[in-house]
């Protein structure tokens, strides 16, 4: 068995400055047809996938038209930003509210 781990392309997350689940951007989709035409001649059985937006997107992207199942899994997802989803990076106002947000309560593991 052989496993290929790949990591999202690209987000709008820097343009956004904002904590959350952003989809790629163009730079993203370009990376991700980018991989998807390296490994054009690679075999797979499956795809598994983070429920995250940006994964999603880069997935469908290298299977597009290769007729390979996508499935999705949430124990592949980052854990939750808790209080930090959507916030803007720079408006966080203390420690204190990051440190709570990523406390290991707030994690779905």
């Amino acid at each position: 068995m052989e496993i290929l781990l790949v990591r999202h392309g690209a987000t709008e997350e820097p343009q956004t400055r904002r904590y959350g689940d952003h989809g790629l951007s163009d730079l993203g989709r370009a990376q991700a047809d980018a991989l998807a035409l390296s490994l054009r001649d690679r075999h797979f059985d499956v795809c598994l996938v983070s429920p995250l937006r940006r994964a999603q997107e880069t997935a469908e992207l290298l299977v597009r038209g290769r007729g390979i199942p996508l499935r999705t899994h949430d124990c592949l997802a980052e854990g939750a930003l808790g209080q930090l989803d959507g916030v803007e990076r720079f408006g966080v106002s203390s420690r204190r509210a990051a440190a709570t947000a990523f406390s290991p309560s707030a994690r779905r593991w």
